[in-house]
């Protein structure tokens, strides 16, 4: 009765999956907002910022179609496990260039755009497991609960950044941040266990495809010459 009660959060993997992935979300709006703030503290200039920002969407025009390809020829735990430890390492560079007064904006907006690479090659992969971890019956509920994750990591990261700098500084908002990426990698794992996750259900990796797979971005577009047109807006 009381597993009932819970809905969705009643089945450990979803709960795992979803509770990772808030985790991740409130640890990338802090980043963004520490590295906002580091930049226009060190510049003074808001054109600064819009370039940390635009380094920041850059890979998810660059790399999202990549993604969805590698999602769907490896194993997706996998991949995730991967990019969000290369998120760890990096997170804690960019902690320690701060801690010890090496960093300067370009460096923020280097390992800003090398994030969020990490994190658009892992996006399909953690969209694609969300339909092995529900009954296809409450699949909707499913993308609207991870809707609102989303949107929970929006107003918490913000707020937890605003708490860090002010009583701890950049430094520890970046290290905080690197922390967060476990959660996802410790969702992962709980998944493995229980062999979800991995591939979608009843796909054989190994098996042809009728239509040509896009690899890049260029090549999706070039297939799909409509798309250009909805990027260029």
């Amino acid at each position: 009765m009381g597993t009932a009660r819970l809905g969705l959060f009643g089945r450990p993997p979803f709960a795992a999956y979803w509770s990772g992935g808030l985790l991740s979300n409130t640890g990338t709006w802090l980043q963004a907002v520490a590295a906002s703030v580091f930049v226009y503290d060190r510049t003074g200039s808001a054109l600064a910022v819009g370039v940390l920002n635009f380094a920041t969407f850059l890979p998810v025009l660059l790399f999202s179609v990549t993604g969805g390809v590698i999602s769907d020829r490896l194993d997706r735990r996998l991949i995730v496990v991967v990019t969000h430890s290369i998120s760890v390492v990096l997170s804690l560079v960019l902690a320690a260039l701060i801690g010890t007064g090496l960093a300067n904006e370009v460096h923020v907006m280097v390992l800003a755009f090398a994030l969020q690479t990490s994190a658009t090659i892992a996006k399909p992969s953690l969209s694609a497991m969300l339909p092995d971890l529900v009954p296809r019956s409450e699949l909707g509920e499913a993308v609207g609960l991870n809707t609102l994750q989303f949107l929970f990591g929006q107003l918490a990261g913000p707020l937890l950044a605003v708490l860090v700098l002010a009583t701890s500084g950049p430094a520890w908002a970046f290290a905080v941040n690197a922390a967060t990426y476990l959660g996802p990698i410790l969702a992962m794992a709980f998944l493995a266990r229980l062999g979800l996750g991995g591939r979608a259900s009843g796909v054989d990796p190994r098996a042809g495809s009728a239509l040509p797979v896009p690899t890049s971005l260029a090549a999706y577009v070039r297939s799909q010459p409509w798309v250009a047109w909805v990027l260029a807006a």
